[in-house]
């Protein structure tokens, strides 16, 4: 998982506590490659998401007085005090949309409503109706996205509100379609990362998943399946290769709107992906001297990204060290930082020892392994140099644990 801000609320820890969901997309949208073409287009559907149980693209709600930029132009009816207000949708792509918080007359309790048309003028907008789910209460309602080049995307979008005073906001639907490979099927959904990227393209504001093993189910986190074997998660990201029915291919474009995403197959020469030559890894240790992934040939390597303030990265951390123990020689375990500051790495460690071999952050490691820089994330690169497995999170070290003993067999 990403690290956090300091202030999480325990709606989000049961988010960040769900299991990984999975489902068998709808057939519709499926693109044949009977004819082996280099590009698969794949037409992908409105799926709407309205559990706030699987709330992926999150995010909270942090009320303002209103700007000084346009409080002139805001319109509200007679009555209303302590008015303040945030953005649900601020991306640069659209016409910002806000949400504003209020008292009426004589009453304590927050309302909320939604400029639903952009326009800045509350006076005809209903309030938001909340309906208590577990412990939320969630209110939905339909977004009219306008982009400056005059697209439109109509969205369903929840605002929730969590029992100890948070509010957030998420769109409340994915994308959902399926490739055909020579008459097998793989699934596909495609999220937005955030409601403050509601257009879709592959420089993060897409989460892609792809049922890479066909077996009908997405997975959206690494996890140890019912016969006791790893599993990675079946996310793919923009610049690595990933195989379908024996074929490499990688991301090439998505529409906007998400109404189709294009694969483009590719060569394995130089290609970043699960079990393939895992990319080299040159970084300098916190004492000076250089760790180089190609010289651990022979010995299976645990790379894991961590920050010091990633609570999540230290729940794993005894895990981790237990591993080295069981595994020595044979384990090489290399953690690479996000922190910068030898001395602040210094006095985390003196604190909280770590038997791995810690790094310095590289960017290109980063880039090839983390792109998403969250902490904690996990690679595992076989005895031959292969990239085995890859996970992220904390929820995901009974996975890692398993893929360490697969490989290392004990």
């Amino acid at each position: 998982m990403l690290s956090m801000r300091p202030r999480i609320d325990s709606y989000l820890a049961l988010i960040v506590a769900a299991l990984a969901v999975g489902c068998t997309p709808s057939r519709r949208g499926t693109e044949s490659a009977a004819t082996a073409p280099r590009d698969l287009t794949v037409s992908l559907s409105a799926v709407g998401d309205p559990s706030p149980a699987q709330g992926r693209g999150m995010s909270h709600l942090f009320y303002q007085p209103s700007a000084p930029a346009w409080r002139d132009s805001i319109r509200t009816p007679a009555g209303w005090t302590a008015i303040e207000t945030d953005e649900l949708i601020s991306a640069r792509q659209v016409t910002p949309i806000r949400v504003l918080r209020f008292r009426a007359s004589g009453d304590t309790a927050w309302r909320f409503i939604v400029d639903t048309a952009g326009s800045l003028d509350f006076t005809r907008v209903p309030e938001l109706s909340f309906v208590r789910q577990g412990k939320v209460q969630v209110a939905s309602l339909n977004l009219t996205l306008r982009s400056a080049s005059n697209v439109i995307r109509r969205v369903p979008f929840e605002v929730l509100r969590s029992d100890d005073g948070y509010t957030y906001g998420r769109i409340a639907e994915y994308r959902a379609g399926q490739i055909e490979i020579d008459g097998k099927i793989y699934g596909v959904r495609v999220r937005n990362t955030s409601r403050d990227r509601p257009l879709f393209d592959l420089d993060g504001s897409a989460t892609v998943l792809v049922d890479l093993d066909g077996d009908g189910v997405l997975a959206e986190r690494a996890s140890v399946t019912v016969g006791g074997r790893p599993a990675s998660a079946e996310q793919v990201r923009a610049g690595s290769a990933f195989e379908l029915n024996g074929r490499l291919y990688e991301l090439a474009s998505i529409d906007p709107l998400g109404a189709f995403l294009r694969l483009r197959e590719r060569s394995a020469k130089g290609a970043v992906g699960l079990n393939l030559p895992a990319p080299e890894v040159r970084a300098r240790q916190f004492d000076g001297s250089e760790f180089r992934l190609s010289q651990q040939r022979g010995k299976v390597v645990l790379l894991s990204f961590w920050a010091t303030d990633c609570g999540p990265s230290a729940s794993v951390r005894p895990a981790l060290n237990e591993a080295v123990s069981t595994y020595g020689s044979a384990l090489v375990w290399a953690a690479m930082a996000k922190d910068t500051s030898r001395a602040d790495i210094d006095a985390f460690l003196k604190k909280s020892p770590m038997a791995g071999v810690v790094l310095q952050p590289d960017e290109t490691t980063w880039q090839n392994y983390d792109p998403d820089v969250a902490t904690p994330v996990f690679a595992i690169i076989d005895a031959k140099g292969v990239l085995r497995f890859r996970a992220t999170g904390a929820l995901s070290i009974d996975a890692v644990r398993a893929k360490l003993r697969e490989l290392l067999g004990r």
